[in-house]
């Protein structure tokens, strides 16, 4: 954890910390993991979370902390009854597990056929998908944490087509022309890109974006990252996307793209999305788009 709360926040997981074994300890009063339907899901036993946990220390070899866990919810039984390898994603043995390279993916440990696996999952399909919830018990950003809270709940803000007011890259001086969404990676070369806002759930893998920028001619190579977090209608993130990217010497314009989805179509749920673009934690284009049943 990074941040000028962080010492706080660890004092009160420290002190609500139990020992269950030379290696597993246990915050029952940090609830990370929620069942949407319930006020408080977690009616588990210590023993019952030491043999929850015990499989999952011996994998990763080194102590852990876990925070409260609850019974799984009921959807979330009935979905892994079927294949769970058509509700997540990079699953692997919880012995060879890795970690995924999107930082919104959240690990979900689960056994089938008396072996046990970790899959990932988009934190912000986890209430449609398996009604439950998944909250970070430290939010370093607190822009980001304000525009959870309320920009975008906004219905002025929300479904505007695009921001009107664009903020500047200021290492380019670049502002921004146009922002716009196209099904597939946005590995895609631009002619082959065919842009709409609205998507069919059944058929779309990924969402990719394209920001389109102009600034006057460089003299020399710039780099600058830019963030770009998608929110579901209900204001909670679905992703968060850091591109590191640049300008070459000469340029007057340049296109940034990101993907937002999975590899395989039918994981989405049906939602407005709207995507926000920052530099340097300031906003500088919003637009919104669409997945349909």
């Amino acid at each position: 954890m990074k941040g000028d709360g962080s010492s706080k926040q660890l004092e009160r997981i420290a002190n609500s910390i139990e020992r269950l074994s030379d290696k597993i300890y246990y915050a029952p009063n940090i609830q990370i993991v929620q069942n949407i339907h319930q006020s408080s899901g977690n009616s588990l036993n210590l023993r019952e979370v030491r043999q929850s946990l015990e499989p999952v220390q011996r994998a990763i070899g080194t102590s852990i902390v876990s925070s409260a866990m609850i019974v799984t919810p009921q959807k979330m039984q009935t979905v892994f009854k079927g294949n769970p390898w058509e509700v997540l994603d990079l699953i692997r043995p919880l012995s060879n597990a890795v970690p995924h390279n999107n930082p919104d993916m959240v690990p979900i440990l689960f056994e089938y056929k008396q072996e046990r696996f970790i899959g990932w999952q988009m934190r912000g399909v986890l209430p449609s998908m398996f009604d439950c919830r998944y909250e970070d018990i430290w939010k370093p950003d607190l822009l980001a944490s304000e525009f959870y809270t309320s920009d975008v709940k906004s219905e002025s803000s929300i479904h505007d087509p695009v921001s009107k007011n664009f903020g500047n890259i200021n290492v380019i001086n670049a502002t921004v022309t146009d922002l716009k969404f196209f099904s597939g990676h946005h590995s895609q070369p631009l002619t082959k890109r065919s842009y709409k806002s609205k998507f069919t759930k059944q058929t779309t893998d990924y969402v990719s974006l394209e920001l389109n920028l102009k600034f006057p001619k460089t003299g020399k190579r710039s780099d600058y990252k830019l963030r770009s977090i998608c929110y579901m209608s209900d204001g909670s993130i679905f992703s968060d996307l850091y591109s590191e990217t640049y300008v070459e010497s000469g340029w007057d314009n340049s296109q940034v793209a990101f993907s937002f989805g999975w590899s395989d179509p039918g994981r989405w749920a049906s939602d407005t999305y709207t995507v926000v673009i920052y530099y340097e934690n300031i906003e500088i284009a919003r637009k919104s788009f669409e997945i349909e049943k």
